[in-house]
């Protein structure tokens, strides 16, 4: 489920304008062992589940900021 996700998030979220927010609900219920962070990656913002989904997003790409 992981992988084709971030195929998907990869190769579509340039197609929205700089500045929007994508929000990954896989596997992200909130507990205390399943943190969450946003991470802005080419003038888009993401927000996620800290279990290496965007690892896979940005596996080509450096982000900006964690």
């Amino acid at each position: 489920m992981f992988r084709e996700a971030a195929y998907i998030i990869q190769n579509a979220y340039s197609s929205f304008p700089e500045g929007t927010i994508h929000i990954i609900g896989i596997d992200s219920e909130i507990n205390q062992e399943n943190k969450h962070m946003a991470i802005k990656l080419d003038g888009h913002y993401f927000v996620c589940a800290n279990n290496g989904i965007m690892s896979m997003i940005c596996a080509e790409i450096a982000p900006s900021r964690l």
